[in-house]
């Protein structure tokens, strides 16, 4: 799932590499799943798009979901006073991942910790953080967080990097 999947680009890139997996998208803006609707025509993979809230999958049910991949607003998306936005979606991505779950979220620095104190109150923890990295302008990092287990906030690795980044990079399926 991606709850906030704009034009599908995570989705397309999972589903062109496993193809045998249900995917599906939720976004609030008809215009981005219009284009994400084109972006999985033209690649040829099969993904669900819903028109829907990100903090309130009402149509989903509890833990129904395996992995959730997205990319929550940040930088100029994202206004830092509207904190609750955070909260409120990690609740409800907490409600519907499977208690073996995972998350995996791409995130700028300036909200890492912001994200990362929702992700605790929600009742799930960073089991790793990638090592901040250059998007754009920004500095980002990519959060792996699982239900499995109740954290405290400060009970996660800081930073690192995946194993397959330091030699035997097998190729574009490695990042998806």
């Amino acid at each position: 799932l991606d709850p906030m999947c704009g034009r599908g680009t995570f989705l397309i890139e999972a589903a062109t590499f496993w193809p045998s997996a249900t995917y599906v998208g939720v976004d609030a803006s008809t215009d981005q799943l219009h284009d994400a609707s084109v972006n999985c025509q033209s690649a040829r993979v099969c993904v669900q798009l819903i028109q829907g809230d990100a903090a309130n999958l009402k149509h989903m049910h509890d833990n129904s979901v395996d992995r959730i991949l997205c990319c929550p607003p940040f930088g100029r998306q994202f206004d830092k006073r509207t904190k609750s936005l955070y909260s409120d979606m990690m609740i409800e991505w907490s409600r519907i991942l499977a208690d073996n779950g995972r998350m995996v979220l791409l995130i700028d620095m300036d909200n890492a910790e912001s994200l990362i104190q929702a992700i605790v109150q929600a009742g799930c923890c960073v089991s790793f953080q990638r090592s901040p990295f250059r998007l754009g302008r920004l500095q980002a990092t990519i959060l792996v967080v699982n239900k499995a287990r109740r954290a405290v906030l400060g009970d996660y690795p800081k930073f690192g990097t995946f194993e397959w980044e330091a030699g035997d990079l097998a190729g574009r399926a490695q990042w998806s």
